[in-house]
């Protein structure tokens, strides 16, 4: 299996918060449970004791689909998951998503679904953050948006296109 090439956010890639992922099946759903980069057991979004360097997360990157950051009270990062935004095919975005990524205005990915994004941000959870389509993760929560697929620009919405 050939390693990817991540691209990690620099004011991310500091922080020792770091976990590989793989998909797996587990009660007939796809999921994607964090491991421990430096011994290859499962990693607990709750225990730094599992957690790596970025560094330690990407060399061992084979075998795994992917990287993730966990989110703590000792990090000034929150992000915005947006789910069912973006059509997987076209990659159009939709215009209330968008709208949410203009206005936040940070480094975004597109979600290994390929039907989401993700947005990080410095901040903390806003009161009430949990709206429509959105996923503001608790702290202990882990990010599993950094993987490996191709990243593409985010389409512009259409209008005429029904992506409303």
């Amino acid at each position: 299996m050939k390693t990817p090439t991540i691209a990690v956010p620099a004011k991310l890639a500091p922080f020792d918060q770091w976990v590989t992922w793989r998909w797996a099946e587990r009660d007939g759903k796809r999921t994607k449970p964090p491991f421990n980069a430096r011994t290859g057991g499962y990693a607990s979004s709750t225990d730094s004791a599992t957690w790596s360097t970025v560094e330690q997360a990407l060399a061992a990157l084979d075998g795994y689909d992917g990287i993730g950051f966990v989110l703590t009270d000792r990090d000034p990062f929150a992000d915005a998951h947006l789910d069912h935004c973006r059509d997987e095919e076209t990659g159009i975005i939709e215009p209330w998503a968008h709208k949410i990524v203009e206005t936040l205005s940070s480094y975004t990915e597109i979600t290994p679904s390929g039907t989401g994004l993700c947005v990080f941000v410095r901040g903390t959870l806003p009161p009430g953050g949990r709206k429509r389509g959105e996923r503001w993760p608790d702290l202990g929560d882990w990010l599993d948006t950094l993987d490996p697929a191709p990243r593409e620009e985010l389409a512009e919405p259409d209008e005429g296109d029904g992506a409303a």
